[in-house]
């Protein structure tokens, strides 16, 4: 779809409408701002006609130069959409983070203005807990540098509740040992699972922490796959979270972390993107399944179940936010991005049907290995 540019979030309505929010392009070249988009199960936009032209044109729910840097889209019981919204990061004075609702104009619902002010510095989730109230996961600190490294422990990772009241309240939570918080889910019990993707230059799994919540304000915190053996954990940058059930939690994964630099001999730190499937997980041991192997993810964002059952995920594609000059990905999609020859000798001779068998073995591992949304081609030469 032409219309989306930067797909960050998704979320579905309570017809199973798909309200997607996305981020847009400020650079000089594109100058296109962000926007929020409602679009039927089936993929349908809504559309107006332009009355300049009599051309019919997409129509958004929201497009303006308010929303920055969106990050997640959660939708009410009324069918009112809230966005939270990092703000702009490259000059001190810009706009901050702040949580807006649209239903169909857009209003602020708290930033770093109001009363209570929004605590927030690089919210990267939210979702609505059971009683309506806003609960925010922030990485504390805006990525900076060509490739920025993950913030130390304590350095401003935190849970932000909003009840929207009246009157409005917020309180903070403290996450002492999530190093890169990147995805936030509400277990059955009310628990929180927070995704930590780790230190973004080390080699650890990432790893999903159980925080307990406590009336008092001793939250705890508990890691869900330390006893899961690293070869078993696949899980390098989780950005979505979905219970499938109360023991079957479904994750999106990008596959790369952000220091990842491209270089023919350091692949080891990426993977194809995927979904995998977590069975088990309020047990000491829960196991880990790939469920996707098509390899059709480039740069997956936020993933959600509609009403229907169906899984709907958000992919962004190679599309680079100018946030902290993250490294390219193109290398994930581009067509024709390898290829390979197989010789045969003249010397030696190789029937046709072997011939065939090789070729056949071969392009059944590289298919299996090539990353996602590549193409490629293999030649046969006799020498």
């Amino acid at each position: 779809m032409t219309t989306l540019l930067h797909p960050s979030a998704i979320a579905v309505d309570n017809e199973n409408n798909y309200i997607v929010v996305d981020k847009g392009d400020s650079s000089l070249s594109m100058k296109q701002p962000a926007s929020l988009w409602k679009l039927s199960s089936t993929g349908d936009l809504e559309w107006k006609v332009d009355p300049s032209s009599s051309i019919p044109m997409p129509k958004p729910i929201y497009v303006d130069g308010c929303l920055k840097n969106p990050t997640a889209v959660v939708v009410d019981g009324q069918d009112n959409y809230y966005v939270v919204d990092i703000g702009e990061i490259d000059l001190p004075s810009s706009v901050k983070s702040a949580i807006y609702r649209f239903n169909p104009s857009i209003e602020v619902v708290i930033n770093q203005s109001s009363n209570p002010t929004f605590p927030a510095v690089h919210p990267v989730d939210m979702i609505l807990d059971s009683s309506g109230k806003f609960v925010v996961l922030d990485r504390g600190v805006h990525p900076q540098g060509e490739y920025p490294r993950s913030p130390e422990v304590n350095s401003g990772q935190k849970i932000i509740v909003v009840n929207k009241g009246p009157p409005m309240a917020v309180s903070e939570h403290p996450l002492r040992g999530v190093i890169e918080p990147t995805a936030l889910a509400i277990d059955s019990e009310g628990c929180y699972i927070v995704a930590d993707a780790k230190d973004q230059y080390g080699s650890d799994p990432a790893d999903l922490i159980r925080v307990g919540v406590d009336p008092n304000g001793n939250w705890s915190e508990t890691s869900i796959l330390k006893n899961v053996k690293a070869e078993n954990n696949p899980l390098i940058f989780p950005v979505g979270l979905v219970f499938e059930n109360s023991q079957s939690l479904l994750v999106c994964d990008t596959g790369v972390r952000w220091g990842y630099k491209v270089q023919e001999d350091n692949r080891k730190m990426a993977e194809p993107a995927a979904i995998y499937r977590i069975e088990n997980i309020s047990q000491n041991s829960p196991t880990i399944t790939r469920v996707t192997y098509e390899r059709k993810f480039v740069n997956p964002t936020k993933m959600v179940i509609d009403r229907r059952g169906s899984l709907i995920i958000t992919d962004k594609g190679e599309y680079l936010p100018s946030v902290g000059k993250l490294p390219s990905r193109i290398w994930r999609k581009e067509p024709n991005e390898f290829g390979v020859v197989v010789l045969f000798s003249a010397q030696r001779y190789t029937s046709l049907e072997d011939q065939l068998r090789i070729r056949r073995e071969i392009a059944n591992i590289v298919n299996e290995q090539k990353p996602g949304n590549t193409s490629w081609w293999m030649n046969r030469k006799s020498k």
